[in-house]
This record gives C-alpha cells, structure tokens and sequence, in this order.
C-alpha cells in the first residue's frame, strides 16, 4: 500500500517537474458502473451480480500527447441482489501506462477535436472482502482497458470505459464463499464497464488529449 501511496504522490507533484508543457497534462476521472464476471462462475447466478456496483477515481498524467501513466482507486461491490447473504467488496488500487490512441493511429483531425479514444494496461492489488470471512483476502490484478472520450469543454470531457481485470491468485469467489480447499488458488477474472467524467486542470489552454 505505502508504495501505490508514493506513486500516487509522484503524480501529484509530476507538474511541477514538467512545467514547459504547452498544454495540461493532468486529469482527474470519476465513473460508475456494472461489473460483469466471467471467472469463477460455477454456482453463480452471474446476472445476479450485474448490478450499479463500481465506483472508480483517479489522477492522470499525461508525459506528452501521446503517453502517459494514471493511478486508480476502484471499488466494487460484487452483491447478490436476491440474496444479501453472499457477496464480495472489492477495494483496488492500480497503476497503468496510458497511450492516446487517437493520436497515435493518427484518427482524422475532425474526429479529434471531439472524440478521443485511450488504452491502459497496468497493474493492481485489491484487497477483498467476503461476506463470509472478516478477514481482507490480497489478489493480484492485470488490468487491461479502452476508454472513449467525448469533449465537452477545454476543461470537461465525459468518458466511457471497457477494462478487463484479471485477478492471478484468488480463493473466495464473487458470492463470498470458498472456491478452492487447501492452499490451492483459482485465476479470476471480470469486465468493469462504467461512464464519467474527467476534469482537466491547468492553466494553459488545452489539454493533452485535445492538443
């Protein structure tokens, strides 16, 4: 946790070290969605746990108008809605690479001046919570995602995002419950697919995804 601390910590203080930018290099995202598992599965009703149940912010930096690195805090509450009884709260942090994908495949300049389209891939670490247990369970994440950006303003831009989280080592499933006997472990995974919206702060006139 201390190290995702100071990474978070680099990101805040990343703009004064590259102050000569001419556009802001900097974004804060909030979104909300609906988590849709794939795996583990077995015994789960898995439209059941397809609820208004992730909440996701985070702090962007973009290094130039191509590249960049973001943190993320997500949290998911994966909830039986039949059944209270069985569920798994799901705290994540991440660290991902960030590319502007509309710059790099070199979309129109028409098309970019509204629509921006970004790719991250990074790594996590979530700390779980069955409803069976009072203990936190640690799971290792690959994050993998699309996020398609439509522009309001020079300050305001309202996104959607695709992302596919694998957790590597995990042995309570969705529900709560135990999937595995022993010290054995099963890979998980799950689609996050939410909307928000991002704040590019600054004080130059535009930002790095509309520059």
């Amino acid at each position: 946790m201390k190290q995702f601390i100071l990474l978070f910590a680099l990101l805040l203080t990343a703009p004064m070290a590259f102050a000569q930018l001419d556009f802001n290099p900097a974004t804060i995202e909030i979104s909300a969605g609906v988590p849709l598992i794939t795996k583990p599965n077995e015994g789960l009703a898995r439209s059941n746990y397809a609820t208004f149940s992730n909440f996701s912010g985070g702090l962007r930096y973009m290094f130039n108008t191509n590249y960049g690195l973001k943190g993320n805090y997500t949290y998911t509450n994966f909830s039986d809605k039949d059944n209270s009884e069985f569920g798994n709260e799901h705290h994540r942090v991440s660290l991902e690479g960030v590319a502007q994908l509309g710059n790099l495949l070199n979309f129109h300049h028409s098309f970019r001046r509204h629509w921006g389209l970004l790719a991250h891939a990074g790594l996590g670490m979530t700390w779980a919570s069955p409803e069976q247990i009072t203990e936190y369970e640690r799971i290792g994440n690959l994050i993998f995602g699309l996020t398609p950006e439509f522009k309001i303003s020079e300050q305001f831009s309202i996104i959607g995002d695709a992302s596919y989280i694998v957790n590597m080592s995990q042995n309570f499933g969705y529900d709560g419950t135990p999937v595995v006997s022993g010290s054995d472990h099963v890979t998980g995974s799950y689609f996050q697919m939410n909307i928000g919206v991002q704040w590019h702060f600054g004080n130059k006139k535009t930002a790095a995804d509309w520059h």
